[in-house]
């Protein structure tokens, strides 16, 4: 009786001491700091890569970034915030690529840029801002048989460019307009050179018939219908 209780009292004791210690399979912490002990960073290891989260921190203890890694591997949410607190940009990665909605914001607290990733490309319509939050740039990009827009602001509002291009990404229209809405430039690319009739124009409207032209394969073969080269003389 007294064999049996000595070997009970001697497992419990075994159990005891293991209880709380990490398994050779449970992730690590590690913690780096500021120069005056103020906590940096921590994040989780496991067999000597990343995994689990990862934190950084702002000197006040507020929270400055946020990751999860898989094996190394960044997998899930993402996130960071300017040190007051307001959002920097919020996301999420798939086996270490970009997926699903990201956005980012200026530090004002106005938004700086939307969209979506699938698989690390970035798909559907993208928004972006000025620092006072007026669009500078709005694109849907092309997909699904559907062909491509950009357009291109200034901060005052006025359309500066609009580029469209088609669902092969081989064919490229681009119209561009001078500061005071007067057109500027009418071309068409087909993979990357000028193709068809592209036309410049001056600020003051006028035609510039050296800058305008047809062109095949990027070469300019012809001056345009009822447009007359001002050769000097």
């Amino acid at each position: 009786m007294i064999r049996r209780i000595g070997t009970a009292a001697a497992l419990l004791a075994a159990a005891s001491l293991g209880c709380g210690e990490p398994r050779g399979d449970a992730p690590r912490i590690v913690r780096t700091h500021y120069a005056d002990g103020t906590l940096w960073s921590e994040s989780s290891f496991l067999g000597g890569e990343r995994h689990g989260p990862t934190r950084t921190y702002w000197r006040d203890g507020t929270l400055r970034s946020s990751d999860e890694y898989d094996h190394g591997v960044l997998h899930g949410p993402s996130t960071a915030s300017f040190e007051d607190g307001t959002p920097m940009y919020r996301g999420a990665y798939h086996e270490g690529r970009r997926d699903g909605r990201w956005e980012r914001w200026y530090e004002s607290g106005a938004r700086k840029s939307a969209g979506t990733y699938e698989d690390g490309v970035r798909r559907g319509e993208w928004f972006y801002a000025y620092a006072d939050g007026s669009p500078f740039v709005e694109e849907t990009l092309p997909s699904d048989g559907r062909p491509g827009v950009e357009r291109w602001y200034r901060e005052d509002g006025t359309m500066e460019r609009e580029i469209v291009t088609d669902p092969d990404a081989r064919v490229v229209e681009t119209r561009m307009w001078h500061a005071d809405g007067k057109p500027s430039v009418e071309m068409r690319q087909v993979d990357g050179r000028l193709e068809g009739e592209c036309r410049a124009w001056a600020a003051d409207g006028t035609l510039l018939p050296m800058l305008s032209g047809v062109f095949e394969r990027g070469v300019r073969v012809a001056d345009l219908p009822g447009a007359a080269v001002d050769d000097g003389e």
